[in-house]
């Protein structure tokens, strides 16, 4: 387990070395940048590549309000309170070839596989499924839930995966019970979902030590630090001082249930496996089993089929409405 600790440890230490070198938020803020031809099909929303004249690249997202991205900015700024990987993103006003100038967020691209993470957890490396686990509690205190297989990039040789897609910031922070089966509305699953069934149903080992330190980085982090930071969020997007409050409240409250809240996950599943090796005893833990066997087959088919299938086709669908919408306001 150590060996697997101290591995990913180093790989992130990397990767943290990697992304300082690409421009800070207030740097994008003010770099020159110029349109590359084609667009990202990807997302659903209209996107582009830039370039500064040093070469980096850069992409564009098309946002008509403040609110995704300051939560882009408020991720950002949380989780590099923890150390962890993270992306600096910054608004902009940029000119799009065939869509006008537009409002936006400009992100420095990262070189990655070009692969997406696969649906199925038991093809994951091993450092995958560490990277997976360790990024669930900063996840779950940003209330985002919209991770699903195409927010992850994977990164370098180890094929490190990166959430690059932060957007839904803070867009699920009544949801504050947390199951394996928990996910963003009714047809988005997050894609660590499914390692959570493998390991329920003892179809994958893995240890949960890398999980629980993160876990204890955010109960270490320091309140004033992150209200202020969700204090900027909120005069980002315009809150009332009532519904600041309610911002700051509400994050902190999750912050310091959240090791409680992840305890309390890991020994549903602890005690799904052991039914799963064993047996479910008992007429209640049987009709239980069944219910938890039902949804985890309700799950698999969102993630394997309905989202390759359904959610990737809306998605592009509602990317061209928004490019045509763009094109006639222009």
């Amino acid at each position: 387990m150590f060996e697997l600790i101290r591995h990913v440890d180093a790989e992130e230490r990397a990767l943290l070395g990697a992304l300082g070198r690409l421009p800070s938020g207030a740097r994008l803020r003010e770099i020159p940048v110029s349109p590359e031809p084609g667009a990202l099909d990807a997302g659903s929303r209209p996107a582009m590549f830039f370039k500064d004249d040093s070469g980096q690249r850069y992409l564009f997202k098309v946002y008509d309000d403040d609110l995704a991205i300051a939560a882009e900015e408020l991720s950002c700024e949380v989780r590099a309170m923890g150390g962890r990987p993270t992306v600096a993103v910054a608004r902009r006003t940029l000119t799009m070839p065939e869509l006008g100038t537009l409002s936006g967020m400009l992100q420095p691209l990262v070189d990655h596989s070009g692969e997406r993470l696969s649906s199925d957890p038991l093809a994951w490396s091993a450092l995958q499924r560490e990277v997976l686990l360790r990024e669930h509690p900063w996840e779950w205190l940003l209330a985002n839930l919209d991770t699903h297989a195409d927010q992850y990039i994977l990164v370098g040789p180890s094929r490190h995966p990166l959430n690059i897609d932060w957007d839904h910031t803070l867009v699920d922070l009544d949801v504050t019970e947390l199951s394996r089966f928990t996910k963003r509305g009714v047809a988005i699953a997050p894609i660590r979902n499914l390692l959570y069934d493998a390991y329920a149903n003892a179809a994958l080992r893995f240890e949960l030590w890398g999980l629980r330190r993160e876990c204890a980085r955010i109960a270490a982090l320091d309140d004033r630090a992150l209200a202020a930071a969700v204090e900027r969020y909120a005069r980002a997007i315009s809150a009332s001082d009532g519904r600041r409050r309610e911002l700051v409240e509400a994050m902190l409250a999750r912050k310091h249930d959240l090791r409680r809240t992840f305890e309390r996950l890991l020994a549903t599943m602890r005690r799904e496996r052991v039914e799963a090796v064993y047996g479910a005893r008992g007429l209640g833990p049987r009709a239980r089993r069944l219910g938890t066997n039902l949804q985890d087959v309700w799950q698999r088919t969102l993630v394997t089929v309905l989202h390759e299938r359904v959610i990737r086709r809306a998605l592009k669908a509602y990317r061209a409405v928004n490019s045509a919408l763009a094109r006639k306001r222009h």
